[in-house]
């Protein structure tokens, strides 16, 4: 009689177990369909490895602030390969059906991933400077500073320090996309406006009298360690001049440079003060030792912002929010380029201490 009892509670109890299973299973199903996929590309190794970990570390800024997001973030890691790069975009788009992307870490990389995602229609927020034009990209949506705002500083930090004409050297770096296409910039547009420019790589060769020639010398390179060990021979030399870094810390400069910044002028990009801007820059110095690159800042406004227009803009494509829709990041507004309003500002960084550009004398 037991055995009995037993076999119909095991004939009853097992089909209930069995639909409660199938039903947790279609919560979950259900949950992770309504939930949007994004894919992250990143060079987490290889040569780009530095700034793809600050990119890494807004990712992760974002993840520990928003423990519940509606986001299911995909992190790829493109090693610094532009192939690698258009065949994981491809990937995400096809077999894990992700509704946008967000990278890359550098302009060749980025590159195949808006031609990849533009063959599929799927947008892309590109948090770091590129020096291809991207404007023919329907799929494509730049939140950095570009190479063209980059010259614009230089040019007017020029006009403040010179006057309005005068010689110009540029020693830039023939191998590097984005330097070579700063130097050309430059060039057409310094020409405009009444001065001689002469781009060179190479001053290896060059004596006091060389540089004496000119009354200011530019200096773009890769790497803020270049920079410096040119700016130090030119002073070496006893040059006399303005001498003008685009783009580079001030803090990594003095590091190289000991404390002989005396006339010489580093152009970078600072916030403007903001208690969003200060908490993350304290935050995240708290998690990873070290102060955030802008990629990083625009990594954790990239997600926010696909967070913010997935919960707000429901129903609508995430192409179409993204281009009618503005948000305010950390950043800056990004969303609407028509009514896009940066919070970041091009300053001169001198030994005296750093000054936005326009009370600087533009």
């Amino acid at each position: 009689m037991k055995l009995m009892i037993k076999r119909k509670w095991k004939l009853i109890i097992l089909p209930l177990i069995s639909v409660v299973v199938i039903i947790v299973l279609f919560l979950y199903i259900s949950a992770s369909w309504k939930r949007t996929k994004v894919g992250i590309l990143i060079s987490m190794t290889g040569k780009y490895s530095e700034v793809g970990s600050h990119m890494a570390g807004g990712l992760e800024m974002f993840k520990l602030e928003n423990p519940d997001s509606d986001l299911v973030l995909i992190l790829k890691d493109t090693q610094g390969d532009p192939a690698i790069c258009a065949k994981l975009a491809e990937e995400l788009i096809r077999k894990e059906h992700v509704k946008v992307l967000v990278g890359e870490t550098t302009s060749k990389n980025t590159l195949e991933l808006v031609r990849t995602a533009e063959k599929y229609g799927v947008p892309v927020l590109i948090p770091r400077p590129v020096i291809y034009d991207l404007d023919d990209y329907d799929c494509a949506f730049e939140l950095a500073p570009d190479v063209y705002d980059v010259s614009k500083v230089v040019i007017a930090t020029l006009k403040s320090l010179v006057g309005k004409d005068g010689r110009v050297l540029v020693v830039h770096d023939e191998g590097n996309d984005y330097s070579r296409k700063l130097t050309k910039n430059l060039d057409s547009n310094l020409k405009e406006i009444g001065y001689s420019v002469n781009p060179v790589s190479d001053i290896s060769r060059w004596r006091k009298d060389d540089f004496n020639k000119y009354s200011a010398i530019v200096v773009h390179r890769k790497y803020s360690v270049e920079m410096a060990n040119i700016v130090k021979r030119i002073l070496s030399l006893g040059y006399g001049g303005r001498i003008i870094v685009a783009s580079a810390k001030l803090e990594l400069m003095k590091e190289y440079l000991g404390e002989k910044t005396e006339g010489i002028y580093f152009i970078d990009y600072r916030f403007r003060y903001t208690e969003e801007g200060d908490r993350f820059s304290k935050k995240f110095f708290e998690f990873f030792g070290t102060r955030p690159y802008l990629s990083a800042v625009l990594m954790y406004d990239s997600l926010s912002y696909i967070e913010f227009l997935v919960k707000e803009k429901r129903g609508i494509p995430l192409k179409e929010a993204i281009r009618n829709t503005p948000y305010r990041g950390i950043a800056g507004y990004i969303g609407n380029e028509t009514d896009r309003k940066s919070l970041l500002i091009p300053v001169i960084c001198t030994s005296k201490g750093v000054k936005p550009l326009d009370r600087f004398g533009r």
